[in-house]
């Protein structure tokens, strides 16, 4: 999926720019391994890189799970309710659920 918008990124970025306007910030991918890997249940042991501190994936997962029920609350789509409710519940366990709110 990561694959598709960064192809659909592209073409926006080129249509942005064949029309002189000012070009959005491309995806960055970085953490979408991780996230997909801490919701499958992995420790977060396994998860860090050297170039990723623990606060900083606390913080990046929060910020995650902030965006999640912002949609769950807006949306009217049941689908991505239910969907981005299941993904809260995931994501929100061990240190991110032990650190400022976690508690969904």
């Amino acid at each position: 999926r990561f694959k598709r918008i960064e192809k659909l990124s592209q073409r926006l970025n080129d249509a942005q720019r064949s029309r002189g306007l000012h070009m959005h910030r491309p995806p960055h991918g970085g953490l979408a391994s991780e996230c997909a890997a801490w919701s499958s249940g992995k420790p977060l042991s396994r998860i860090l890189d050297p170039d990723l501190t623990p606060g900083d994936f606390v913080r990046s997962i929060r910020q995650l799970i902030d965006l999640l029920r912002q949609i769950a609350q807006t949306t009217h789509n049941e689908q991505l309710r239910d969907t981005s409710l299941l993904a809260i519940d995931s994501l929100n366990r061990g240190v991110v659920a032990a650190t400022q709110g976690g508690q969904s």
